[in-house]
């Protein structure tokens, strides 16, 4: 009999040994978050970056492994952004599951600011914001950021988004001619600041970009080089951005557009395009009803359309669409060149 109570010993010590296991591997996950935490802070600190936060708190046990982070306020006062920029969470949560352990879940919590140079400014707050990154030594090869119910109190009114879904990857060490950042973003469900007239209706239903941009990127320098001279050294080294996909489906005009752009010898954007239109018609209609637009120049729009657009193939069963080949020089949006508008100058601090 004492022989069979012996045998009970290893039965009963695995679960308990298989717990205690189970608890410093969580305990480990969570020191690795708290430690990858300061080296990103000493870091970022390097470039010109300031954080302030208060205690991190462990928690997550047992699926998870979690810091919590309350009273964050990430500063940048270098030279790369003229007049600084300010970011504040009221809670920031950072995840690692134990299933999948590469992966950092960066979640934002509460109300938010953003502040760029001497601008207002503006707060914010989302449903859920939540950052995916893989958890490995220096820039992440790739990051997922997904946002719902998106709130945001902007000086001409709020404005709303129901989902937002975004995804970059990272190569910054592609040559020339191969993509260095490949990007996709997609927002829907957008609702625009009730304070203004829309002429087009306060609500957008999707807004997409997606495209690459090409290599070599800018690499080395001083963490105080400027973002006008890191778009020197880029357009000197052949840079080229890539747009697959440009679309806006707002009210009854549908824009789908590509193009291939650079920066001149003046740091402005130049190139090529074309932009797929349907229901231009009722968009300019509505524009001259709202007195947007001159009726004069809605016949002028139309007349150019008639001219140098070519009916393009329906996307989904529809007619009506037209093609308008683009190009941009000098700060001037052409058709064939005839000027359609002037664009405002893209400033660059320090270039």
């Amino acid at each position: 009999m004492a022989r069979r109570h012996w045998l009970l010993v290893p039965l009963l010590a695995a679960p308990v040994l298989g717990l205690g296991a189970h608890y410093a591997y969580w305990r480990m996950a969570a020191d690795r978050l708290t430690e990858g935490l300061a080296i990103w802070r000493t870091q970022r600190q390097q470039a010109g970056w300031t954080s302030m936060m208060g205690p991190a708190e462990a928690g997550g046990y047992p699926l998870a492994a979690t810091v919590s982070l309350r009273d964050v306020v990430v500063q940048f006062a270098g030279a790369g952004i003229q007049g600084g920029l300010r970011w504040q969470a009221g809670r920031v949560v950072l995840r690692v599951t134990i299933w999948q352990p590469r992966l950092l879940q960066i979640q934002v919590e509460g109300t938010q600011q953003l502040r760029l140079a001497d601008q207002p400014e503006i707060p914010f707050q989302a449903d859920r914001l939540r950052l995916v990154l893989p958890l490995e030594h220096g820039l992440p090869r790739w990051g997922e950021l997904s946002i719902t119910q998106l709130r945001a109190g902007l000086p001409i009114g709020g404005i709303i988004i129901g989902d937002v879904r975004g995804r970059a990857d990272l190569r910054p060490a592609a040559p020339q001619g191969e993509a260095a950042i490949t990007f996709a973003l997609r927002a829907e469900k957008i609702h625009l600041p009730e304070q203004r007239s829309w002429p087009l209706g306060p609500d957008i239903t999707q807004a997409a970009l997606d495209g690459t941009v090409g290599g070599p990127l800018p690499r080395g320098g001083a963490p105080a080089a400027s973002l006008g001279q890191a778009a020197g050294q880029w357009r000197d080294g052949g840079g080229t951005v890539e747009i697959s996909e440009l679309a806006l489906q707002w009210g009854k005009l549908d824009v789908h557009a590509s193009a291939t752009l650079a920066l001149d010898a003046q740091l402005q954007p130049m190139g090529t395009g074309l932009a797929r239109l349907r229901g231009h018609d009722a968009a300019l209609d509505a524009l001259v009803a709202a007195g947007a637009l001159g009726p004069g120049v809605a016949r002028m729009a139309r007349t150019m359309i008639a001219l140098f657009a070519t009916p393009a193939t329906p996307l989904d069963g529809t007619d009506g669409a037209v093609e308008l080949p683009l190009t941009l020089q000098e700060r001037r949006l052409l058709s064939r060149q005839l000027p359609l508008a002037k664009l405002p100058l893209l400033p660059w601090p320090g270039g």
